[in-house]
């Protein structure tokens, strides 16, 4: 076939796609669009609820959560400021780790929703296609050491599909909306992407600078603290992820070519278990407090500990003193992750979900074992069905319209990433089987704990959203577009 045009960018005539010579115009627009659709739904919130538009936003997006966030930052910041040392913060909210960091934002600038939706506002995903890293190091040639091991890559697809997978992961309509809340959803999809980007660079790093690998390194670490820290399950999935590329490296069905070296590989799988090591404290559902002034909060462990001893010394005091009257200990509330192993850990929460999810509960959640896996699968992939009214309501309204509109997009990229997921395990299992475990791993774990059906709906892109980079390359018309493997190198 001689010289293939579309590895180097290019049509037959020697020019670039369109897409690809405006994708970082189009990824601007995709920025603003974010962030202007964020200060657009707060001014209609505050017109609905001058006293609390952030409640208003919180009811009309389906989305509690984000009010409970936002107060809970908001109680983190007045702590912080009030120079009172014996001040104590407790608060119901505080459950959520990510109320802490939403604090901390909102101490360093200003108490206000709209902080996190221009931190939040960028899109989850730079561009996952390595023409988008070859254009913005032209432009920002001294971050050019940073860049390349922070933006995701495109399992080889030619550049310009590669650059409207990228707008499409960036303009994803839920993460779209959510995006103007002060939640945790839309930092966890960037850091997905990140974390993902970062290891499948590292389990192919050999012979690349010393530099720019502890640099990835570093933001590996940092990725996989920050998921931990706001959802304390990760810390199993990152020290999963850190494993699969080793399993992609012995897959037996991968076709002729060059793989990644054992160093690199065991060099990965050590930072997978360092990282478990170092934020093995977060690997449990806890409240936050902030007891007397401290800077740092607590975990109820903590705090339940340090009560423990006071009330000690107060007994001793009450032995020697007979006149003192010692005061008796709260009880302290029961830990949830007080269980056995972690298959009951998994049932105690899908049991909560069970019990607490109200009318978005899955109508077969109680199915037998066999059932529940056929439900699992379904509600990964396929719910919602976009011709049923979800949320359930009386008439069409315009959110159910947007997760009808998303579900039919869902359902068309869906016919394009299933034959990708099994091309690539073929052509390249190093970088697809790490990406393909991970989204439909982590999406039937999902599905099988979490019975609330709204939830799911906002927790699932984090798991498959990475596969929509797998779309087109299983497709027998499109083969001819696709670098062949060997004409892939290992960066």
């Amino acid at each position: 076939m001689g010289h293939h045009p579309t590895i180097a960018g290019q049509t037959g005539n020697g020019h670039q796609p369109w897409l690809q010579r405006w994708f970082l115009r189009l990824l601007l627009a995709a920025v603003l669009l974010r962030l202007l659709l964020g200060v657009g739904i707060f001014l209609w919130g505050q017109q609905t609820n001058p006293d609390h538009p952030v409640a208003a936003m919180a009811q009309r997006l389906m989305a509690p959560d984000g009010l409970g966030y936002h107060i809970g930052a908001v109680k983190v910041d007045e702590y912080w400021s009030d120079p009172n040392p014996d001040k104590v913060l407790r608060h119901e909210h505080m459950v959520a780790r990510f109320s802490v960091l939403a604090g901390a934002v909102y101490h360093l600038t200003w108490p206000h929703p709209l902080v996190m939706t221009l931190l939040t506002g960028e899109p989850p995903a730079a561009g996952p296609c390595a023409q988008t890293r070859a254009r913005v190091e032209e432009l920002l040639p001294r971050l050019a050491t940073v860049i390349r091991a922070f933006l995701p890559e495109g399992l080889g697809q030619p550049p310009a599909r590669a650059a409207g997978l990228a707008l499409l992961i960036c303009l994803w309509p839920s993460s779209l909306a959510w995006s103007a809340l002060p939640m945790k959803d839309s930092p966890s999809l960037f850091l997905v992407f990140a974390l993902l980007s970062l290891t499948l660079y590292l389990a192919r790093s050999a012979g690349q600078p010393w530099g720019r690998r502890l640099w990835a390194a570093a933001g590996f670490l940092v990725c996989a603290a920050l998921m931990v820290y706001t959802r304390f399950y990760f810390g199993y999935v990152v020290l999963a992820l850190s494993a699969l590329p080793l399993l992609a490296r012995l897959w037996p069905w991968a076709a002729a070519g060059p793989r990644p070296a054992w160093s690199s590989l065991a060099l990965l799988l050590a930072r997978g278990v360092l990282a478990f090591a170092l934020t093995k404290p977060w690997h449990q559902e806890y409240f936050v407090y902030f007891e007397q002034g401290e800077l740092l909060p607590r975990t109820q462990f903590e705090a339940k500990s340090r009560k423990e001893e006071a009330y000690k010394e107060l007994a001793r005091r009450a032995e020697l003193d007979p006149t003192f009257v010692a005061p008796q200990p709260p009880s302290p509330p029961r830990p949830p992750q007080d269980l056995k192993g972690l298959w009951e850990e998994l049932g105690v929460y899908r049991e909560r979900f069970q019990r607490f999810a109200g009318h978005s509960l899955a109508p077969d959640a109680d199915a037998s074992l066999l059932g529940g896996l056929a439900r699992v699968l379904r509600d990964s992939l396929l719910f919602p069905y976009p011709w049923q009214r979800w949320p359930a309501s009386e008439r069409w309204t315009a959110f159910n319209l947007a997760v009808s509109a998303q579900g039919l997009l869902w359902y068309a990229l869906l016919l394009g990433i299933l034959p990708g997921v099994a091309a690539q395990a073929r052509r390249r299992p190093d970088l697809a089987l790490p990406l393909a475990l991970w989204g439909l791993g982590l999406g039937l774990l999902l599905a099988f704990v979490v019975l609330n059906r709204g939830t799911l709906f906002r927790l699932r892109d984090m798991a498959l959203m990475p596969l929509v980079l797998f779309w087109g390359l299983g497709w027998p018309w499109r083969q001819r577009e696709d670098p062949p493997p060997a004409s892939r190198r290992l960066p």
